[in-house]
């Protein structure tokens, strides 16, 4: 059945939209709660090191590794297929269980590795303000780590509700963990525990609830009357070696930014947290673009790689691109302009300053330069994972990380954390030139002019967008004194004229998105 994927696209960027917002909220809640000091510090580590193995082993690398087995070895709905669910749960979870129950006995080992500055302060004096992010950092994180666990068969359960066109379940589900957190970060007093403790118990239960909601989905489905265990089994073994290969090739990313924070602990109070909340906004387009894409053109390049000829799976590629294009490109250009009255929107207060601000916008600033690479990687990385070549990526991966290591360093001796920042964006640039002529070399992909024309187009109508903005609606350079009210009000005014602006735009350069997304089908 042939798939709509205007109005599928759509709901996915909504809903996953509205899970960034509750993302957001959450951030704004802690960085109210905490602002920037070794709390937060700490606070941010607890939650980085689950959610960067839960982006490592989880975050899309399961659909990659999982739809493609599935689509060769069972069809919808038969026993084959019941039994092969029966058996990846089965089996995954208890590896799962057994890795992080290693993984919260070795938390100690993850807080030194990540926080080794603060680590090296501990040693030297154990109330000084490294000292105490590296103990409260070990308290934290025994109470997130088991995130994994949940989240890990969460996203298995997804991938194959993935499989199955069941879109909409797997898009809502992050929404559950942020809601959680919120509920406990907004009623610690009652619960009478410390703010930061309230942020980790609120993982550990949205976890849960994430975890115990998509096993149920699958019951009702009648995919999982039973549980299955077998570690020879030709499919496990097979799952994971798509697995190990995916995870590592989509790793790059996520490593540069587990590089980036231990390089950052070495830097002064509050970078790891002003790194962060850039990060978290970064997140925001990067998910609503990236993710719910990826939910969609997994099963999409896996089934059609080997029905359709080399010239038509080139065109499809392309098409792939241009859709990234039409979203990712206004969206960075957009973000450029609002970063500033978003950051003191969301975080600024008495605990998280005037200082706190700028350094958070500058770093925003670095990193958006990076994100439609990002985008273009996590594509390349799905079309490479639908021909069977995500093996050929790893040796790119290592180089990236090598590179993002040595530019980090160098440019954090010149500029602080915000050289780190300029590692990371340059490193995400040097993965896309080498993923992108990796796949020219394999003579699978070949660019011509009508998308170079596009692309251009594209561009064009972004200025324009970025232009009529900064006349009819230009942004107040005293942000600071103005009403969080009056702020909302500016940025709603602008992400309106926007809209209304670029769609225009594009309609007139004769870029129909709807036809661009069917063309996917």
């Amino acid at each position: 059945m042939q798939l709509n994927l205007f109005k599928t696209s759509l709901w996915l960027m909504i809903v996953t939209i509205s899970s960034k917002v509750l993302g957001l909220f959450r951030d704004v809640f802690v960085a109210r709660a905490l602002g920037s000091g070794y709390q937060a510090d700490a606070c941010i580590l607890a939650l980085n090191i689950p959610l960067i193995l839960r982006r490592l082993f989880t975050d899309g690398v399961f659909n990659q590794a999982v739809v493609p087995i599935l689509n060769h070895n069972s069809s919808n709905f038969n026993k084959d297929f019941e039994s092969n669910v029966s058996l990846l749960i089965g089996t995954f979870g208890l590896f799962f269980l057994i890795a992080s129950t290693l993984f919260i006995l070795l938390s100690n080992i993850f807080v030194i590795f990540m926080g080794i500055g603060w680590f090296k302060e501990y040693l030297n004096d154990p109330y000084s303000t490294g000292g105490l992010s590296y103990v409260l950092a070990s308290h934290l994180i025994k109470y997130t780590l088991p995130y994994l666990f949940f989240i890990s068969l969460a996203g298995l359960s997804c991938s194959i509700l993935n499989f199955l066109g069941k879109y909409y379940f797997p898009a809502i589900l992050p929404m559950i963990l942020n809601i959680v957190i919120l509920l406990f970060l907004y009623n610690y007093s009652y619960l009478g525990i410390e703010k930061e403790l309230a942020v980790v118990i609120g993982v550990f239960f949205g976890g849960l609830c994430q975890f115990f909601m998509s096993i149920v989905y699958l019951y009702k489905l009648n995919l999982l009357k039973y549980l299955k265990i077998d570690f020879k089994h030709p499919l496990f073994r097979k799952t994971c070696k798509n697995l190990y290969y995916a995870s590592l090739s989509n790793s790059v990313i996520i490593i540069n930014v587990l590089i980036s924070t231990i390089i950052l602990s070495f830097l002064k109070t509050g970078s790891i947290s002003w790194f962060y909340y850039s990060q978290r906004l970064i997140d925001f387009p990067q998910s609503f673009i990236g993710m719910a894409f990826s939910l969609l053109f997994v099963p999409i390049f896996s089934k059609k790689f080997s029905a359709l000829e080399l010239k038509d799976f080139n065109k499809l590629i392309l098409q792939s691109f241009k859709v990234i294009q039409i979203f990712g490109i206004p969206a960075i250009i957009g973000l450029v302009y609002l970063a500033k009255p978003i950051i003191i929107l969301l975080f600024y207060s008495n605990e998280f300053n005037k200082v706190d601000v700028d350094n958070t916008v500058n770093a925003t600033y670095v990193l958006l330069a990076s994100l439609i690479f990002i985008l273009f990687c996590k594509n390349l990385m799905i079309i490479f994972a639908a021909i069977n070549k995500i093996k050929s990526t790893i040796k790119i991966g290592y180089l990236t990380i090598f590179m993002n290591i040595i530019l980090s360093l160098s440019f954090s001796s010149f500029f602080g954390f915000l050289g780190v920042c300029f590692g990371l964006a340059l490193s995400s640039l040097i993965q896309f030139s080498l993923l992108f002529n990796k796949l020219k070399r394999l003579k699978k992909i070949n660019v011509n002019l009508e998308f170079y024309l596009f692309s251009l187009k594209i561009l064009i109508a972004s200025f324009i967008m970025l232009l009529c903005i900064d006349y009819f609606v230009p942004i107040s350079s005293n942000l600071f004194f103005m009403t969080k009210l009056e702020i909302s009000f500016a940025i709603s005014k602008v992400l309106f004229i926007g809209i209304l602006v670029y769609i225009g735009s594009i309609l007139i350069l004769k870029i129909n998105p709807y036809k661009t997304l069917m063309k996917m089908s």
